[in-house]
């Protein structure tokens, strides 16, 4: 039998043989003081890992403080219970596991105590087998197996999408190449452009030259006109013969200028032409390169985009593998109405359940190996537990939900997580005091009695009166130890454990 040492800290290892911890919603640990009581000390363990108890390795480790293990102090032995409430909100009860308790000579509280499992001395083993007690009909049962079908082949299509989604990945990666490939033949192309303007910008240039060629022969044809008008006047014979030819001569040179301005105009209207096809190409060209650096990106994307999909399709094949094995390892729930239905089962595994609805209502269990492992030679149906279908009457669900005496009797004094209360002083004034109207009294006659008093009651007085304790009394060693001055008072405090009242006594002056 394990033992519990009040005052000292304390780590139960428990192993809740063949629990799917997968299907567990939460676990509560009870120790208490007798098995008709309510848990006198609860922990809890919660799937997220959010309470006190954890699980490891297979076992939960459920820690109890020095605080924890005194309240078993002057106790023979405690009962140890579990309460496994599952995910589908079946719920599995195991009572009880006994441990006795040792006396102890005293105990030192240590602030912060924390219980550990490296400390052997306060380390106990607990096994328990454990028996599933579902509360759901065949109808959910069959809907779940259903809907873990359903899930296995959304699972499939999903595995089966993602292979579809890379093979179009691929053809848009092959989509953008041939656009790149297209973007730099454009590329090429604006470039032989540009060379052809340039080519273009140098013939008007060499146009717009020969321009000012002309336009500087026809200044020096002026010249020597205005030269031949003096030559003219000092020679007036000569200007009359040579009038014709110097008319003719003038009107060669206009039109020559006519002709020099019209070259020139030819030229600008050339050059401004070439600057504009300059200009155009080299717009068409930023444009092509910006088209291609766009496709660049896009080529990086539909990469990047290929990896993900990648990616989801190797976590699809593992949750696809997961549920494969789930599914593998979920029991076969059977329903039948005789034995020997359920023994006409056709291939039953390890571990599969039956419920016979007949005569017998009760619970059986498959098993193909023993319990240390071997494979049985002939498998078969192990009886688990009988079933009782009753009516759910008022007093059978008080039962199940097992409620606090508070809940039906509507009592203060049967709360077990009793708030605060803050109350004033009761006088008392003919020595009569009922504990069960005031804890505190201020006392005006000498004490006569006290009543309802009960077990770990405490109770004060403030009087000027050296009171007459009640026959089983015990007074501190200091009781006595001071005189009342003039107008002081005494506080008297008490303590009663069931048997005596243990007095303590100061003076308030």
């Amino acid at each position: 039998m394990n033992v519990i040492n009040p005052g000292s800290t304390l780590m139960l290892k428990v192993n809740l043989n063949n629990i799917l911890i997968d299907t567990v919603d939460s676990i509560q640990f009870y120790l208490s003081r007798t098995k008709d009581n309510n848990p006198t000390v609860t922990k809890t363990y919660k799937k997220d890992g959010s309470d006190k108890v954890q699980f490891n390795n297979g076992y939960f480790y459920v820690p109890f403080t020095q605080e924890d293990t005194l309240t078993f102090l002057g106790m023979k032995m405690v009962y140890f219970g579990i309460q496994i409430n599952f995910i589908n909100k079946s719920v599995s009860k195991i009572d009880y596991k006994i441990f006795s308790v040792q006396k102890t000579i005293g105990t030192e509280l240590i602030d912060g105590n924390t219980p550990s499992i490296d400390t052997t001395e306060s380390y106990i083993e607990a096994d328990f087998d454990i028996v599933y007690v579902l509360n759901i009909s065949k109808e959910e049962l069959q809907s779940y197996v259903q809907s873990s079908k359903i899930n296995a082949d959304k699972a499939i299509e999903a595995s089966v999408n993602a292979a579809n989604s890379e093979a179009l990945v691929k053809a848009y990666s092959e989509k953008a190449q041939t656009a790149a490939n297209t973007a730099t033949l454009m590329a090429e192309k604006t470039e032989n452009a540009k060379s052809i303007v340039e080519n273009k910008i140098s013939v008007a240039t060499d146009l717009q030259n020969k321009a000012i060629e002309a336009s500087t022969t026809a200044e020096n044809a002026k010249n020597v006109v205005l030269k031949t008008a003096e030559q003219i006047d000092t020679d007036k014979s000569i200007v009359l013969n040579a009038k014709t030819d110097v008319l003719t001569a003038k009107q060669d040179t206009i039109t020559a200028k006519n002709e020099a301005v019209s070259a020139k105009n030819d030229a600008i209207t050339a050059k401004d032409t070439a600057v504009e096809q300059a200009n155009s190409a080299s717009l068409n060209k930023d444009k092509t390169d910006t088209n291609v650096t766009t496709t660049k990106q896009l080529a990086e994307q539909v990469g990047t985009d290929k990896t993900e999909v990648s990616e989801m399709v190797t976590e699809s094949r593992a949750i696809l593998e997961e549920q494969r094995k789930l599914i593998g390892l979920m029991p076969t729930i059977y329903i039948t109405q005789t034995i020997e239905e359920m023994r006409a089962i056709a291939n039953p595994k390890e571990k599969d359940i039956c419920f016979v609805l007949g005569d017998v209502q009760s619970a059986y269990m498959y098993y193909t190996t023993a319990i240390d492992g071997t494979a049985l030679s002939n498998p078969t149906w192990v009886w688990l537990t009988d079933i009782q279908l009753v009516a759910p009457s008022k007093d059978y669900l008080l039962n199940i939900l097992q409620l606090a005496t508070v809940a039906t009797t509507g009592s203060y004094t049967d709360l077990i997580n009793k708030p605060k209360r803050y109350e004033s002083f009761v006088i008392v004034d003919d020595g009569v005091w009922d504990y069960s109207a005031a804890d505190k009294i201020k006392l005006t006659a000498d004490l006569v009695s006290i009543g309802n008093v009960y077990n770990g009651a405490v109770g004060l007085i403030q009087t000027d009166l050296d009171i007459t304790l009640p026959e089983n009394s015990k007074k501190a060693y200091d009781y006595d130890y001071m005189d009342l001055p003039t107008g002081g008072m005494y506080q008297y405090t008490f303590l009663y454990d069931g048997s005596y009242y243990n007095w303590s006594r100061t003076v308030i002056a």
